[in-house]
């Protein structure tokens, strides 16, 4: 096996991907230098053709608002992490006149130096068109787990029953059977020396935050890693059963929603066809919500009463016509408006007349009900009895001055 190189040049992973050792990533060439570059190691050298893989450090992504390809290289390289994947170009691409190279990841690498060099291999002070980006990198050897290490191997059949009930939660999701049948044969046969790939793998079919894949490519140590992607697996795997139990309650919904929706089509259907055929504008009609809205508009209702009345038409205006308490609310919304809220009766002056009319008015409407019609002569009573206090008070104060 020949040794690994010590320098490699860098290929910077823009827009939050990231490259995992033994998975195939397309990298979108963006920047000119970057793909004058890898031509240049296609063209003229051998396979394999050895690149560091580097992603970005994530406040860097946040903060570059302008696109990567227009900074320069410096600045590149002062947004770029420590440590990568070393990957190897399998081949170039060319979609819609940008470059693709996909590359295979490899072994994990920490970024040692960083420097910018020509294309041929001397280092570069100004703004040449053929500068790229050249690190010294440290490999990082892949270890598997002991298999007296119970901890870990214990950690390892825990990542693999979550991963495998992921899998089974995602046959639902319509995915490709076949990815899916693969993904699945390979955790079942992972064993503590392919516990690192074992991991590698999952965190790239999950969909973790890219501070948490970081901190995976980062986890050089195989047991640290598994405890990582365990965690992102079962939350990944709750959000899907989640996501999963409210699909269903809002399928359900909107199947009920959608028939109705079909029946009062076809409903307004018949209507505007009948309308036609006899003549009638039913166009001109307006539904109880428009009625009711201008109404309440218009009444002056009190701040609690006007409250009710808005939440009551909301309820009324997702309810059918049909349905038992359409009728109820409508009644209520009705009586709700009548009420005088603002009206002060004190200002009609009451007497001994007005009040036996009012008895004799409530036994002609209402029959029985002693104890109700009682209570509002009641009222009356002590309005007329404040009504002449009031007015007392009035002579009273005309006559001091």
């Amino acid at each position: 096996m020949a040794p690994l190189p010590r320098t490699l040049p860098v290929v910077p992973l823009l827009k939050e991907q990231i490259l995992f050792p033994s998975l195939v990533l397309r990298v979108q060439v963006e920047r000119k230098d970057v793909a004058q570059s890898i031509s240049r190691m296609i063209y003229s050298g051998s396979p394999p053709h050895l690149v560091a893989c580097v992603p970005q450090r994530p406040e860097a992504v946040a903060a570059l608002t302008s696109n990567s390809k227009d900074i320069s290289i410096d600045q590149l390289k002062d947004t770029l992490l420590d440590y990568g994947c070393m990957g190897k170009i399998l081949r170039v691409e060319r979609n819609n006149g940008a470059y693709v190279a996909i590359v295979e990841g490899l072994s994990r690498v920490r970024l040692e130096k960083v420097k910018r060099t020509t294309s041929s291999g001397s280092s570069s002070s100004n703004n040449r068109a053929d500068s790229q980006l050249e690190a010294a990198v440290f490999h990082h050897d892949e270890r598997g787990i002991d298999d007296d290490d119970e901890a870990a191997q214990k950690q390892l059949e825990a990542l693999r029953d979550a991963s495998v009930e992921l899998v089974t939660t995602l046959k639902g999701l319509k995915l490709p059977a076949v990815l899916l049948r693969r993904l699945e044969g390979f955790i079942q046969k992972a064993e503590g020396d392919s516990a690192g790939q074992l991991c590698d793998l999952m965190v790239s079919v999950v969909e973790g935050s890219y501070v948490d894949k970081l901190a995976i490519l980062k986890a050089v140590d195989v047991v640290s890693r598994l405890k990582l992607v365990y965690e992102i697996v079962t939350k990944q795997m709750t959000d899907v059963k989640v996501s999963r139990k409210i699909s269903t309650a809002v399928d359900q919904n909107l199947n009920k929603q959608q028939k109705e929706f079909i029946l009062r089509q076809k409903l307004n259907a018949i209507k505007k066809e009948l309308s036609q055929a006899t003549g009638e504008k039913d166009d001109e009609e307006e539904d109880d919500a428009t009625e009711l809205r201008k109404r309440i508009d218009a009444a002056e209702l009190s701040d609690e009463a006007r409250t009710v009345a808005e939440k009551e038409l909301r309820r009324l205006k997702r309810m059918q016509p049909q349905q038992a308490e359409y009728q109820v609310i409508r009644t209520y919304l009705d009586n709700l408006i009548e009420i005088p809220w603002k009206k002060q009766l004190q200002t009609q002056s009451l007497d001994k007349t007005n009040i036996d009319a009012a008895r004799k008015q409530l036994d002609a409407d209402h029959y029985g009900l002693e104890k109700v019609k009682k209570r509002l002569i009641e009222y009356l009573a002590i309005l007329r009895l404040r009504q002449t206090l009031e007015q007392d008070d009035i002579k009273l104060a005309s006559s001091k001055l």
